[in-house]
C-alpha cells in the first residue's frame, strides 16, 4: 500500500512537472514572439514600405506594446526614415532647380533654330521683292509658315508639360485606349513596320482615356522613329491582382538607347533624334501623365537591341489619386466602393 501511494505521488509530481514545463515553454515562446518575432515582422513590413517610397514611421501606439529593446530599434528606425525623407526632399529641390535650368536652356535652343530660319527667309524674301520672282518668294513664305508652326509646337509642348490640368478619372477600357492610339499613329507608320496589341478586353482601369491615349501615342511614335524597317512594336498587359496593379509593356525592335542616355530619357528637351524630328518633350509628358495616374514608367534598352518601356498603373483608384483629381473624386470614391 505504501509503495502504491509513493508511485501515485511520484506520478502526480511528474505530471505537475510536465505541466509546469509546458507552461514555462509556452511563456518563453510568447515572450520570444512578443519581444523578437512580432517586432521583427513589424520592422520587416515597415522596411518594405520604406523601400517602396513610403516614409510612414512606426507609431508610438504600436511600439509601446513591445519590449524596451524592440522599442529602441523602432525609434532608431524612425530616425533613419525621417533622415531619408529629408534627404529625398533636398534631392527633389535640387532636381527641380536642375530641371528648371534644363528647360530654360532647351527652350532657348529649340526656339532659336526656327526663329533664325524665319529671320533669314524674311530677309531673302524682302530682297527678292525687287526681282519679282514670285514663285521663289512663295517658297520662302511657306518656309516661314512651316518654321512658325514648328515654334508653335515647341511652345505648345512646353505648356502641356508644365501645366497642371484636370484629369477625368473614370473606369476605362485599356484595350480601347491602346486601339485608339494605334489608329491615330497609322498615318505615320512606314512600310514594313507593324504594331501589335496583346491587351485583353477585360482590363478596366481608373484613368483619363484621352490623356493615356496621348501616352501610348508618344511611346509608339518614339518607337517607330527608332526602327529601321523592317521592325515591330508590340504592346502587352498583365494583371497583378495581389499588388493591385497592371503592368503594360511597349517593346520595339529599334536601334535601342545608349546606356549613357538612359537616365535622361524622361527629362524635358532631351532627345537623340536629328534636328527637326522631335521636341524632346514626348516622353516627359508621358511620364507626367502616368505619374498623375499614380503609376510609374521606366525603360530597359540596349544599343542595337531595341527598347522596352514598362508602365505600371493601379487597378483601383488610390486615395492619393482621388485626392489629386478633385473634380473626379466622386467618381473615384464610387469606383473604390
Amino acid at each position: 500500500e505504501l509503495l502504491r501511494t509513493m508511485v501515485s505521488r511520484f506520478r502526480q509530481q511528474l505530471i505537475a512537472f510536465f505541466l509546469a514545463s509546458i507552461l514555462l515553454l509556452a511563456g518563453m515562446l510568447f515572450s520570444l514572439w512578443r519581444g523578437i518575432f512580432r517586432p521583427l515582422k513589424k520592422l520587416e513590413q515597415t522596411a518594405r514600405s520604406l523601400a517602396e517610397g513610403s516614409f510612414e514611421p512606426i507609431s508610438p501606439e504600436s511600439s509601446s506594446s513591445y519590449s524596451y529593446e524592440a522599442t529602441s530599434v523602432f525609434h532608431a528606425f524612425n530616425s533613419i526614415a525621417r533622415e531619408l525623407e529629408a534627404d529625398q526632399v533636398r534631392l527633389l529641390e535640387a532636381h527641380k532647380l536642375s530641371s528648371l535650368g534644363t528647360i530654360a536652356s532647351g527652350t532657348a535652343h529649340q526656339l532659336n533654330n526656327p526663329l533664325n530660319n524665319i529671320s533669314t527667309s524674311s530677309q531673302i524674301a524682302l530682297a527678292e521683292l525687287s526681282e519679282g520672282d514670285m514663285e521663289y518668294i512663295r517658297k520662302l513664305i511657306q518656309t516661314i509658315d512651316d518654321e512658325a508652326q514648328r515654334a508653335s509646337r515647341i511652345v505648345r509642348g512646353l505648356l502641356e508639360y508644365s501645366r497642371e490640368q484636370d484629369f477625368a478619372i473614370v473606369p476605362t477600357s485599356l484595350s480601347e485606349v491602346v486601339a485608339k492610339a494605334i489608329m491615330l499613329v497609322r498615318s505615320e507608320l512606314p512600310d514594313r513596320i507593324t504594331i501589335t496589341s496583346d491587351v485583353g478586353d477585360r482590363i478596366i482601369l481608373p484613368m483619363d482615356g484621352q490623356k493615356m491615349t496621348e501616352v501610348f501615342l508618344n511611346l509608339m511614335i518614339n518607337s517607330i522613329q527608332a526602327i529601321r524597317p523592317p521592325g515591330e512594336v508590340t504592346i502587352s498587359a498583365d494583371i497583378q491582382q495581389q499588388r493591385n496593379r497592371v503592368v503594360i509593356r511597349v517593346r520595339d525592335t529599334g536601334e535601342g538607347i545608349d546606356p549613357a542616355d538612359l537616365p535622361y530619357v524622361f527629362d524635358p528637351f532631351f532627345t537623340t533624334k536629328p534636328e527637326g524630328r522631335g521636341t524632346g518633350l514626348g516622353l516627359s509628358v508621358a511620364h507626367g501623365i502616368i505619374r498623375r495616374h499614380g503609376g510609374t514608367i521606366r525603360v530597359e534598352s540596349r544599343k542595337g537591341m531595341g527598347s522596352l518601356f514598362i508602365i505600371t498603373l493601379p487597378l483601383q483608384a488610390t486615395d492619393s489619386l482621388c485626392h489629386s483629381e478633385r473634380r473626379a473624386s466622386q467618381r473615384c470614391s464610387q469606383q473604390k466602393r
